[in-house]
């Protein structure tokens, strides 16, 4: 969405004599403001995003691509959690769902970023690689047993409290 912003705003103003004009530069050091900078020549006139505009958080060229293969990865390491485990349940329905919005528009960042309204590509791909490890650990101390026993614990409680 950033991107169509500024996109819009660029095309109103006068390129400089190299045929580059840098957003950040005219919108000074707004950390908030994606950067893009435009070249009839290279790119055919299409923006080129820079920057994320977030500290500490590059520009991923590739971020469709990367982040389509982090959810298919993600939907491979679930198996290994219950498939009766709500968490299990969650996290397929929300990789399944971004996978299909990445495969019905492949070439349309922006789109993709709009559907699933979680933020950037880039910051996507890093939501993917956080859940790839919340996975390892959820699998490793085995969290769906204590959650079944509480719920187990829960259900006698509530009965109890039900026939009194």
């Amino acid at each position: 969405m950033m991107r169509r912003i500024a996109a819009s705003a660029v095309n109103l103003l006068p390129k400089g004599p190299s045929g580059f004009l840098s957003v950040a530069e005219l919108e000074g050091s707004k950390s908030s403001v994606i950067r893009c900078l435009l070249s009839s020549e290279a790119g055919g006139g299409r923006f080129q995003k820079t920057s994320t505009g977030l500290v500490g958080l590059a520009v991923d060229q590739n971020g469709v691509e990367n982040l389509l293969n982090a959810n298919k990865a993600i939907l491979e390491k679930i198996r290994d959690v219950p498939e009766t485990s709500q968490f299990r349940i969650n996290v397929e329905q929300v990789s399944n769902y971004r996978i299909k919005v990445i495969e019905e528009n492949p070439e349309d960042a922006d789109l993709i970023e709009e559907m699933i309204d979680c933020g950037q590509i880039e910051e996507l791909v890093e939501q993917a690689k956080d859940e790839l490890g919340l996975i390892d650990v959820y699998v490793r101390e085995r969290v769906w047993d204590s959650i079944e026993q509480r719920d187990q614990e829960a259900n006698l409680v509530y009965d109890s409290a039900k026939s009194s």
